[in-house]
């Protein structure tokens, strides 16, 4: 039987039965409920400038702490007085990227579908310090559960991550549906931690 919710929240009954024994549903960002639309493709040409070993290290850091590109540039003192321009540069963009993130098409109805039928709502991410605030600023409203990354220090599919997720959403593991699109850290990884799992373009589908 198809929960019974208002015309602009009803679900299907697919997507009903999914839900069944699930309290929490918990989201990747980009990709997933959230995009940029003016991506600038500034982090990789930015840890290219460093060498191999030191691009590996830096791009760790910038994923698992509340570092700015700026700091992390002063820290790795790798950089030539030559590139400061191209690196100035580079930090606009990031800033105007950060800035044009925008909510995905579909990302308000199935909020207020999950908000109807009772649901928490969590969101976890791998990401860089500058783009958490403006992702979180847009949402329909305050998430129950928020585990970034760079405020963890843990990457996805890092099982750490997953045991913050279901901590801060205050339920079992198994309790708790992980949607995003990509296949490793969104779907494998959570299904290892017991949670249920599933892509956005397969829960999308069943709105």
């Amino acid at each position: 039987m198809v929960n019974s919710f208002p015309d602009s929240t009803k679900i299907s009954e697919e997507l009903a039965t999914i839900l069944t024994n699930i309290d929490a549903v918990c989201f990747d960002a980009f990709g997933t409920i959230a995009e940029i639309t003016d991506k600038k493709n500034v982090i990789r040409p930015l840890l290219r400038l460093a060498d191999k070993q030191s691009r590996l290290a830096w791009k760790d850091k910038l994923m698992r702490g509340p570092l700015t590109v700026e700091t992390l540039i002063q820290q790795g003192g790798l950089i030539s007085e030559d590139t400061i321009h191209d690196i100035n540069d580079m930090i606009d963009r990031i800033s105007e990227e950060a800035t044009s993130v925008t909510l995905r098409t579909k990302t308000a109805l199935m909020w207020r579908m999950l908000r109807s039928a009772g649901k928490r709502i969590g969101i976890c991410s791998n990401l860089a310090a500058p783009y958490g605030p403006p992702m979180l600023s847009i949402l329909p409203d305050r998430p129950d559960a928020v585990a970034l990354s760079y405020e963890t220090g843990l990457i996805k599919p890092e099982a750490g991550i997953y045991r913050i997720v279901a901590e801060r959403l205050e339920t079992e593991a198994r309790r708790i549906l992980f949607v995003g699109d990509h296949l490793a850290a969104d779907v494998e990884g959570p299904r290892k931690m017991g949670m249920r799992s599933m892509e956005i373009s397969e829960f999308e589908r069943l709105l």
